[in-house]
């Protein structure tokens, strides 16, 4: 556990160090250059957002159309894929019933593991 712990902070440290990068960049970027910047993209803010919402609802018809036609669809550009929902059981019980029945294990498997990484704090 020690070395993860050690890999943990390794990998803090990197993005810390990642995150002080950035903002060394953005200093060294002049004031009145960051202005001008903002200036030209001003008038694509209200744009970008408003296709951004609409995305974002097509996106949501999509899901709820491919849902409904219990497929995938696969078009010129995009490919809407449908997954069917996983079955579940409640694995201490079939555990247990397993004890009695030891040819239902025969019929258990067990996906592999994965890591999720998230900030603390």
């Amino acid at each position: 556990m020690d070395h993860i712990l050690h890999l943990l902070d390794q990998l803090a440290a990197l993005h810390a160090t990642y995150d002080q990068t950035l903002a060394a960049k953005t200093a060294a970027v002049p004031a009145w250059l960051r202005k001008r910047v903002a200036a030209c993209e001003a008038p694509y803010i209200d744009t970008l957002s408003q296709q951004g919402d609409a995305i974002e609802r097509v996106e949501a018809d999509v899901r709820a159309a491919v849902l409904e036609h219990g497929a995938s669809v696969k078009g010129q550009a995009l490919h809407a894929v449908f997954l069917a929902g996983r079955a579940t059981w409640n694995d201490a019980s079939l555990q247990g019933y397993a004890t009695v029945h030891p040819e239902l294990l025969a019929f258990r498997s067990l996906g592999k593991p994965s890591v999720s990484l998230r900030k603390v704090g």
